[in-house]
């Protein structure tokens, strides 16, 4: 009877090392930017523990990053439905907030970003604090409120020490001042760049280099932004990152047909 109960506890043992392997390969791949293996990985991972939050947040923020936010909202609900502390709250209500706007509900994202930004100050934690405030800033630079939306990144800046998070708010001012053909946008951009350099985060440092491109490439200054789309493609090729890669490509293309003809192009949008 002990050998068969010490036999059942191992096997559990290994089933769950086994989920905890699926999981972290799942989150690792998404990382680096490759979504469409992480996709079949978060999958696998679901399969094996529907109710991981971790599995749901990820398949959540995949299916944002691609452009799915149906999909993404479904697995952003489920993270609401499991969560038990403090950060499960934030996280979901910062995912379905931030998905909503996206979808064009501008009422239920409000609510949630609210929402967020009370448990974060509840808490205390100085970086959630800063991420909620950040994504209010979203809110309203969607809204067309542009003071709004720079007051709020400028005030997330106070709270926040985590590097990447740091990094995403400059690279919102950078977006936010390019709309108003200010050149503090160039300003900022180089600041993301920077701090996504030091966290050596390939995903977001080759997106802000994409980012910096498009205000040359926009500035007809193709002396500087060929470089960094020529760096954006190693990253991209490296990383497995298709969607960087093709952007990177399409960019270059834009840069090689106005060099030889010389003629004006249409300012590009980009928006991470």
């Amino acid at each position: 009877m002990k050998k068969l109960f010490l036999f059942i506890l191992k096997l559990t043992l290994l089933i769950s090392l086994s989920q905890a392997d699926t999981l972290d390969e799942c989150i690792n791949t998404y990382e680096i930017g490759n979504l469409e293996n992480a996709e079949i990985l978060c999958i696998k991972a679901l399969e094996e523990n529907p109710k991981s939050f971790e599995t749901n947040f990820t398949l959540s923020l995949i299916y944002h990053t691609i452009g799915n936010n149906e999909k993404a909202l479904e697995f952003a609900k489920k993270m609401e439905e499991l969560s038990i502390s403090f950060d499960d709250y934030i996280s979901s209500y910062n995912q379905i907030g931030t998905i909503y706007g996206y979808l064009g509900n501008k009422k239920q994202e409000f609510i949630y970003l609210e929402k967020n930004l009370k448990i974060a100050k509840k808490i205390g934690n100085r970086d959630i604090i800063g991420v909620s405030l950040d994504n209010i800033g979203n809110y309203y630079y969607n809204m067309q409120n542009l003071h709004k939306a720079k007051k709020f990144y400028l005030e997330s800046l106070n709270y926040k020490t985590d590097k990447l998070s740091i990094a995403i708010t400059y690279n919102s001012l950078a977006i936010l001042y390019n709309h108003l053909h200010d050149k503090k946008s160039i300003a900022y951009s180089k600041k993301a760049l920077l701090f996504a350099k030091e966290v050596n985060n390939p995903l977001y440092y080759a997106n802000y280099l994409l980012f910096l491109s498009t205000i040359y490439i926009n500035n007809q200054q193709y002396n500087l932004a060929k470089p960094l789309l020529l760096q954006t493609l190693q990253i991209s090729q490296d990383n497995q990152m298709s969607n960087t890669h093709r952007q990177a490509l399409k960019y270059l293309n834009i840069i090689y047909k106005n060099e030889n003809t010389h003629s004006s192009i249409q300012n590009i949008s980009y928006i991470l």
